[in-house]
């Protein structure tokens, strides 16, 4: 009877800290998603695709609650109404992949930055260009410091 009791503390704790946890990252391994696989699903958040993975299905992520989505390099296919119904979504896909050809087959139309973040506006259904912010510039050692302090090194 403890043990029972053990157990389910321990799965409402692990559930408790999934419903912090907003990212769903699909595991390793996986080729495709399939067809419809999250459609309509509203419990989602931001989703990972992991590398490896060849193809999104047709209506994968349809009607769904998703609001960020990482594609990987691997991609060689993703259906045109994959994310069909879907509002205010951010892409994350690598420079010159698959996944970025496709976001400007899109109507999309990628800059410099790195990763391309892309949006489908829910009020226009248009696409657009999210600008990240800037990555924070590295701490430097005390020892780095220093040297910059006492006019050896550049800051």
């Amino acid at each position: 009877m403890k043990l029972k009791i053990l157990l389910v503390i321990l799965v409402l704790f692990m559930g408790a800290g999934l419903a912090e946890e907003d990212v769903l990252t699909l595991p390793d391994g996986l080729t495709v998603v399939e067809a419809e696989a999250f459609m309509n699903d509203v419990s989602l958040g931001a989703v990972v695709v992991p590398e490896g993975a060849l193809e999104i299905g047709a209506r994968a992520f349809a009607g769904s609650s998703v609001t960020e989505i990482t594609l990987p390099e691997s991609l060689t296919s993703i259906a045109g109404d994959a994310f069909s119904g879907c509002e205010d979504i951010l892409f994350r896909v690598p420079e010159n992949s698959y996944a970025h050809r496709w976001a400007e087959e899109m109507g999309l139309n990628p800059s410099v930055i790195l990763p391309y973040t892309y949006k489908l506006r829910a009020d226009t259904l248009e696409w657009e260009l999210v600008e990240l912010p800037p990555e924070p510039e590295p701490e430097l050692t005390s020892e780095e410091a220093l040297d910059i302090i006492l006019g050896g090194g550049e800051a």
